[in-house]
C-alpha cells in the first residue's frame, strides 16, 4: 500500500509535491496561512498546488472552511509524504513551520505551545523546546494535570542540565 500511495506523489507537479511534503511535517491538520509562510509560494501558486491535492484525493477541505485547514485524506499519505523527505530537509521544515506558528499565532501563544514546541524539538532546537513545554505545561496545568506532567517531563528530557539541577 505504502508503495502505491508513494507512486502517487511522485507523479504530482513540483509545486503540489512540494506543498504535499511540507504539509506532512506541519500535522494532520494544515493550515493553509502556515503553508503560505513556509511554502514561499505565491497565493495563486499555492491555491493551484491545493487544488491539485485535492483533485488527487491527497488532501481535503476541513469544515468550517472560513478557518482555511486543509487534512490528508488517510494518515498513510502523510507518513508516506514525510518519510520521502531526507533528515536534513525535516529538520529545516520543522524549523520553519515553528517560525510560521509563533508568526501566526502570537495572540494564542500559550494555546499553541504544545505543538511549537513539538515542532523545536524536530528542528533540533531542545532548549526552546523546553521552554515552550514549560509554557505549555502552566497553560494547561489548571484544566488537564496529567498533560501537565507530560509537559513537565518532557522538559526534563529535552533539558539535561534542568534535570541535574531538580536532583
Amino acid at each position: 500500500m505504502q508503495a502505491v500511495v508513494a507512486a502517487r506523489i511522485d507523479r504530482l507537479e513540483e509545486s503540489a509535491k512540494k506543498v504535499l511534503e511540507i504539509a506532512s511535517v506541519v500535522g494532520r491538520e494544515i493550515s493553509i496561512s502556515i503553508l503560505d509562510l513556509v511554502t514561499g509560494l505565491n497565493p495563486a501558486e499555492l491555491s493551484e498546488a491545493a487544488q491539485h491535492l485535492r483533485q488527487a484525493e491527497l488532501l481535503y477541505d476541513v469544515p468550517p472552511f472560513e478557518q482555511r485547514l486543509l487534512a490528508f485524506r488517510h494518515p498513510l499519505i502523510q507518513e508516506v509524504a514525510y518519510r520521502s523527505l531526507l533528515h536534513e530537509r525535516r529538520r529545516e521544515l520543522h524549523s520553519k513551520v515553528a517560525q510560521a506558528i509563533e508568526s501566526l499565532f502570537k495572540d494564542r501563544a500559550e494555546e499553541r505551545a504544545s505543538l511549537l514546541a513539538y515542532h523545536l524539538e524536530q528542528a533540533g532546537e531542545s532548549l526552546k523546546a523546553a521552554q515552550q513545554n514549560m509554557r505549555a505545561a502552566v497553560w494547561i496545568g489548571a484544566n488537564d494535570p496529567s498533560q501537565a506532567l507530560r509537559s513537565w517531563k518532557k522538559v526534563r528530557e529535552l533539558c539535561p542540565i534542568c534535570h541535574r539541577l531538580s536532583r
